[in-house]
């Protein structure tokens, strides 16, 4: 039988990071309620959560205690759509927040995440911020139509490193904290390496068994691609964005808090690339 926590309320459980929490909290055993952007009244599993309409703040949260917190990609206004929802959060009894957030992110005033983490520490929630960085799963989805299709990695970030970190690993992470009575209050996820794009397009080129390059356009080529393979032009922004702060700012390194809390070396490109080169298979 599961063992009940219906006090857990898991946001953006759709996407890739959600979905991740979901699984692993499934393998725990632990039961957990998950939200929804548009109203099911068939699934009571599923609530209603608009981070824009206030209306539904209060049945998402009736009896919360914990909140695993994912801040949609499309809000950027943390004071007018995320600030409420935690303010009626703390009037409702939830006690605890994790929150999804990036690697770094304590030197960027200007960024979202900083703002919910402000917020969240204000309101005086016990909490733990996951400060990850960039997801494997970019190459999985986002970069993936142009790995497949032609053979390229393309992404304006120049010779910048990056410690990779597979979703899968933050889920796990996230499911332990969400279960457990304490934990730290930042944690800085990554994966085990520090790499460049070209050592990633060499990673693709030995599992995948075909050449596949590395190219970083400038930012004006990179928006006009992304634009002519269906992105919005705010999305391409913010692509664009996120490379650039990891090209310019300091170097990222390693941490092994992800590893200390999963009692594992957490996963490498070249592990997640043979777990899922089917998705780049021609």
């Amino acid at each position: 039988m599961p063992r009940h926590h219906p006090d857990i309320l898991v946001t953006g459980s759709s996407g890739t990071t959600g979905s991740c929490v979901c699984s692993s909290l499934d393998s725990m055993n632990t039961s957990y309620i998950t939200t929804t952007s548009k109203r099911d009244k068939h699934n009571p599993t599923r609530r209603w959560l608009d981070f824009c309409n206030p209306e539904s703040y209060l049945g998402a949260l009736k009896g919360i205690k914990k909140i695993f917190l994912l801040r949609p990609p499309a809000i950027s206004n943390v004071p007018k759509y995320i600030t409420p929802f935690l303010e009626e959060a703390k009037r409702q009894g939830v006690e605890y927040i994790l929150f999804i957030s990036i690697v770094g992110v304590e030197d960027m005033s200007y960024v979202p995440h900083y703002k919910v983490e402000h917020a969240i520490e204000e309101l005086e929630f016990e909490h733990t911020f996951l400060r990850c960085g960039f997801f494997m799963q970019n190459f999985s989805v986002q970069h993936r139509r142009e790995i497949k299709d032609t053979d390229t990695i393309y992404i304006p970030a120049g010779r910048a490193q990056f410690t990779f970190v597979d979703a899968q690993d933050i889920g796990q992470i996230a499911a332990i904290c969400l279960t457990q009575d304490s934990t730290p209050n930042k944690l800085t996820i990554t994966g085990p390496e520090l790499i460049d794009l070209n050592t990633a397009a060499n990673i693709f080129t030995e599992q995948l068994g075909r050449m596949i390059t590395y190219k970083s356009p400038n930012i004006i080529s990179f928006i006009r691609y992304r634009i002519s393979i269906g992105d919005s032009l705010p999305q391409s922004f913010v692509m664009v964005m996120l490379y650039t702060l990891t090209r310019f700012s300091k170097q990222q390194s390693i941490s092994t808090d992800g590893e200390t809390i999963i009692g594992k070396k957490t996963t490498t490109l070249s592990q997640f690339v043979a777990r899922n080169r089917d998705l780049w298979a021609q």
